[in-house]
């Protein structure tokens, strides 16, 4: 009957347990499958059977059978996920150890090896003593590693992450989590072990080229700063705290977008939005707020760094102050536009006068010498008028190019003076120039150059001077074996405000009346360049519709005579 119902690849396995049991005469035990009468289904059975004899002769078999099918799948279920486990384990970059509640090796995978650089024989000895033994042969600070062991070994719910320095330069991340049951029992210890040598020395070259960038940009006079991809600003240097009188956190607050002026924002905003979506680099001007509440002209550009693959990392961006570039600029414009007006006005009135006299000549056969006097002598004084200023543009041109001479010899400054004013007198009638000699002496210098620095100021009195036409020169000892040369006018007068610029190359006075006088600009730069090239000093006292006072001062060659 049992061959009914037992797996036929068993029956005949029985039967051989059957006739060792029966030669024995000792109990036997066998797993086989016998099936199910529900379901048809075969399932395993534990057999334990013992020989029946009776007055040595034999009865039977008397035994039991245990269904064993359930602890069967449990099995093949706790392999298949052993398998898993252990091909996971073997296949991890990582270095897997499994260590008992007592700290003794359970298991370890291949990288585990790798990472410790483990001998094979000390792997094949599988000796635990022999094993940490060497590990901390490869450490830097190996106490640092059994410190940190057995206080995990002895909190076992904590876990754990530090880092491993080897010998060899390598850096290892270590993470410790205790194995613990349902019921909280402590089992075990998992470690991992990961090798960021590469990744830390990535970071560090990050970290260093940061630094740098960092220094680098506090040494240099630009706003500097840097931005995420999406533009959000994660850095600003010192020079923007300075410049700005914000803090790093108001500043990452607020953003530098609200330092620009109103008139500027939109367009500003425009093409930062256009650069961020195309990566192009962005460049653009715009009047910056600073700490006084003033805005100030600056030029901001920003240029996108790029991986490998084309995508941006971040934008390095700088806004450099152009004020005095801008303030420069508007000066040269202003100053085209009056090169433009002064040499025009005399050109036209020389061809106006020319033109008049050819009319002349035409109409009248003879023609008397008074009839063409006037004529000529606006056409001499425009001529003049002409090559003054070639020539301080010629001066100009020198000066920008180092290459205005100065022929220096003795020469008596207050001879010079009188020379000088007396040649003003013969060729302008309408303003009274008188002279104060207080000093007599000798200086080294380019006499042609002190004469036209004389001429300039005496000229510029006469031009600023329209109602009140009294000049008074004068030459005095200024101490310390110098002399001065003052020439002293009653006219506009230049403004407080004014007064520290109008040495500055192409600046003139921005009142309304100024505008209403010929001139570059240019004339009292050039003065200043001359004395100061003769060791001199010029300067300016001046009184809004009062007058000013022009002053240079030089070294004497000799002890004066008064």
């Amino acid at each position: 009957v049992w061959e009914k119902v037992v797996h036929p690849d068993e029956i005949k396995l029985i039967y051989q347990y059957f006739e060792k049991s029966y030669a024995a005469q000792e109990p036997f035990e066998v797993e086989c499958r016998i099936k199910n009468a529900a379901t048809g289904n075969y399932e395993w059975y534990y057999i334990k059977a013992v020989p029946h004899f009776e007055q040595k002769n034999f009865k039977g078999f008397i035994g039991t059978a245990l269904n064993t099918q359930q602890q069967k799948d449990a099995m093949a279920i706790l392999e298949y996920r052993k398998a898993l486990l252990e091909a996971h384990t073997q296949a991890n970059l990582d270095g897997v150890l499994l260590v008992d509640a007592r700290g003794k090796i359970i298991s370890y995978n291949k990288r585990f090896i790798e990472i410790w650089n483990m001998p094979q024989e000390i792997v094949d000895a599988n000796d635990d003593d022999d094993a940490l033994s060497f590990a901390m042969t490869q450490l830097v600070n190996p106490q640092q590693f059994i410190d940190k062991v057995k206080y995990l070994y002895d909190n076992p719910t904590r876990t754990s992450i530090d880092e491993l320095e080897f010998k060899d330069g390598k850096i290892v991340e270590r993470y410790g989590y205790p194995v613990v049951g349902e019921e909280g029992t402590y089992y075990a210890w998992s470690w991992i072990f990961r090798d960021v040598t590469h990744q830390k020395q990535a970071e560090k070259i990050i970290r260093e080229s940061e630094e740098r960038f960092r220094v680098m940009a506090e040494l240099l006079p630009e706003k500097v700063s840097y931005s995420n991809p999406d533009g959000k600003v994660i850095y600003y240097n010192q020079n923007w705290v300075d410049y700005t009188g914000y803090n790093v956190e108001t500043l990452h607050g607020n953003g530098w977008t609200s330092l620009i002026h109103p008139d500027d924002v939109e367009e500003t905003q425009k093409q930062w939005k256009e650069s961020l979506e195309t990566g192009n680099d962005y460049e653009i001007g715009f009047r910056l707020r600073n700490k006084n509440g003033e805005y100030r002209w600056h030029l901001s550009r920003a240029v996108a760094l790029k991986d490998e693959e084309g995508n941006i990392t971040k934008w390095i961006g700088a806004a450099t102050e152009i004020q005095k570039i801008k303030e420069e600029e508007e000066r040269k414009g202003d100053f085209l536009k009056m090169v433009s007006h002064e040499l025009k006005t005399p050109v036209t009135s020389i061809k106006g006068y020319v033109q008049l006299l050819l009319s002349i000549l035409k109409a009248e056969e003879e023609i008397q010498s008074a009839v063409l006097e006037t004529p000529l002598i606006r056409i001499d004084n425009q001529i003049g008028r002409l090559g003054r200023l070639i020539a301080e543009m010629l001066d100009l041109s020198r000066l920008e190019s180092g290459k205005l001479e100065m022929q220096k010899e003795v020469f008596n400054l207050d001879e010079l003076l009188i020379e000088t004013v007396q040649d003003i007198k013969f060729t302008n009638t309408n303003h009274e120039i008188s002279i104060a000699l207080d000093y007599r002496g000798k200086v080294m210098g380019d006499k042609n150059r002190i004469e036209q620095v004389i001429i300039n100021l005496i000229n510029n009195s006469i031009k600023y001077s329209p109602d009140n036409t009294n000049i008074e020169a004068s030459i005095f000892a200024a101490g310390n074996n110098q002399v001065a040369v003052s020439i002293k006018d009653y006219g506009i007068g230049v403004d407080k405000k004014d007064q520290s610029k109008i040495f500055d190359r192409f600046y003139r006075a921005g009142g309304k009346s100024e505008k209403n006088y010929s001139g570059f600009g240019i004339g009292l730069f050039i003065a200043k360049e001359i004395i100061e090239r003769h060791d001199g000093l010029l300067t300016v006292e001046s009184e809004r519709e009062k007058g000013s006072v022009f002053t240079f001062i030089l070294p004497l060659a000799t002890k004066n005579k008064k």
